[in-house]
């Protein structure tokens, strides 16, 4: 009876209707981003983290890091997001054997293999809108933490005035 209304859509969206400016974002937050989120209380688990919004492609992307800053507990500036594209790329990667003795050579051949990973694509604060930015109905976000940022500092109660 109270709370959030249930909204239902059919898979056709009407192109003159509202719902096709809609995106529908799965957020999946990093385990490192857990440690530090919940400052409101909304987070104590240790598992993995994944929330959804629906939210317009006008959204400017200072909004949309205000809503994963609003649902974590976090401040805006001290996060990280990236998009998960559908793209496969090749990267190279470190074969490791198990039981193998480190040698120390500057003329010794690594062995590297292709691994293949899902594209991320780095989202910027901006007033750029999540449409420009990202492609889809469905879209995939990465939520990690600031490496720069000191996760000990509180900057809860900065203000951005002039300092005195």
């Amino acid at each position: 009876m109270h709370g959030n209304p249930t909204i239902e859509r059919d898979q056709m969206l009407n192109p003159r209707s509202l719902a096709k400016d809609m995106i529908k974002i799965e957020f999946r937050v990093a385990n490192e981003v857990l440690r530090y989120a919940g400052t409101w209380g909304a987070l104590k688990t240790e598992t993995e983290y994944a929330f959804e919004k629906e939210v317009p492609k006008r959204m400017t992307m200072y909004t949309v890091f205000g809503v994963v800053s609003k649902q974590l507990g976090i401040l805006p500036h001290r996060l990280r997001l990236f998009w998960i594209t559908d793209e496969w790329e090749f990267q190279n990667a470190k074969i490791v054997t198990p039981n193998m003795v480190e040698w120390d050579s500057e003329n010794s051949d690594e062995e590297t293999a292709e691994v293949k990973v899902k594209r991320e694509v780095t989202l910027e604060l901006g007033t750029k809108s999540l449409g420009t930015c990202v492609d889809g109905q469905r879209v995939l976000i990465k939520v990690l933490m600031q490496e720069d940022q000191d996760p000990n500092l509180d900057t809860t109660n900065c203000s951005f005035g002039l300092w005195t």
